[in-house]
């Protein structure tokens, strides 16, 4: 890079900027609510466990939503890979596997 253009990029570079807007989003806003969620959510009657309730296929969140908030894995839910409240729910649900030490 030649002197001159080094100078300018440097003088580009330490221009003020306008600081990035942060534009707060609750994870209930961003979280798609489906016909096939339990009500409430949805118009699925509940039936069985929430998601957070020993559900091999939930994937909690980490920190301070990690109780409540999570995203389906489990192929054959119409939630898979998707942000989900743990009282969403799916009728796909399949509890956890134990071991026999239990």
């Amino acid at each position: 890079m030649s002197e001159e253009k080094r100078r300018e990029w440097l003088k580009q570079a330490r221009k003020p900027r306008a600081p990035t807007p942060v534009v707060p989003v609750s994870l209930d806003a961003a979280c798609i609510k489906l016909p096939q969620d339990y009500e409430g959510y949805g118009s699925q009657k509940r039936v069985g466990c929430d998601c957070s309730w020993g559900c091999r296929f939930w994937w909690p969140l980490e920190g301070a939503a990690s109780g409540d908030w999570g995203v389906c894995l489990n192929p054959a839910s119409h939630r898979v890979g998707l942000l989900t409240f743990e009282h969403q729910g799916c009728l796909k649900f399949e509890p956890e596997e134990r071991s026999s030490n239990e």
